[in-house]
């Protein structure tokens, strides 16, 4: 019984979503896409989780939602990286960062360039790594927040790089 639950909320969902979309009601899109393509994940229905926050994000962006555009963006990008695709989440994480940039989100960028650091050091491109750990400190200086955290990132991808 409890199986069939994320298949009706989905069902539910979707008629929503064609109701929105058949009454021009676009702002309440993107937050319910994002709810339908965390149903599809899930169901272990990765093709149609991507697809849909793909097109949470696009819509969320034309709407200037920027917090709904970035949180489309990295849940997009984790669905990639948690399914070894860390290349096509840092392709992501690029565009999350023009994102953050233009909401003025710093502490976004911040977590968004640690994201980055750590793609760059589980595939030992630690210049890269230090890098995206550099700018991530750079923000946390200026939110005066998570500072040792990546003082110690920088110094511990350092030290795996002369190794």
């Amino acid at each position: 019984d409890e199986a069939q639950q994320p298949e009706n909320a989905l069902r539910v969902k979707q008629k929503l979503e064609t109701n929105y979309i058949e009454q021009e009601n676009l702002f309440p899109l993107p937050a319910l896409q994002i709810a339908i393509a965390s149903d599809y994940e899930a169901l272990n229905q990765l093709d149609q989780a991507k697809e849909k926050y793909q097109q949470a994000y696009l819509l969320a962006f034309s709407l200037q939602e920027f917090s709904l555009a970035s949180d489309a963006l990295h849940k997009l990008a984790t669905l990639y990286r948690s399914n070894n695709q860390p290349n096509i989440a840092l392709q992501i994480y690029q565009q999350l960062l023009l994102v953050e940039q233009q909401s003025f989100n710093k502490y976004g960028l911040m977590t968004t360039y640690d994201q980055i650091g750590q793609i760059y050091l589980e595939q030992n491109n630690y210049a890269q790594a230090v890098a995206a750990f550099q700018q991530g400190l750079r923000l946390a200086q200026l939110l005066d927040y998570n500072i040792i955290y990546f003082v110690t990132k920088i110094q511990e991808t350092t030290q795996l790089s002369s190794q």
